[in-house]
């Protein structure tokens, strides 16, 4: 299988990995910051980035989420967003 080459390629390769936990209060906006940087929209101030994050049907309903998940953010040796495609697009929002 091709997927067989690509794993042992990214196992012999040296991986660094910090795990970053949001915390805050309701409504302050955890859920939308995790949106814009792991999914490169801003949001539209409607929710659009937050509803990225939505894993439950009550969720979407509800408008909040609920859940502990996680997501990936990766970066490459000098610091910059692995994520070229929507990183480019973020860079030129700001």
């Amino acid at each position: 299988f091709p997927f067989t080459k690509l794993y042992t390629f990214y196992r012999q390769m040296p991986f660094s990995r910090q795990l970053v936990a949001v915390v805050g209060n309701v409504d302050a906006g955890k859920s939308t910051l995790l949106g814009v940087l792991t999914h490169g929209e801003l949001d539209n101030g409607r929710g659009l980035a937050r509803q990225k994050l939505f894993r439950h049907k009550h969720e979407l309903e509800s408008g909040r989420t609920s859940s502990v998940g996680n997501d990936i953010l990766g970066f490459d040796q000098q610091g910059v967003v692995v994520a070229v495609k929507w990183h480019k697009r973020l860079m030129m929002m700001i």
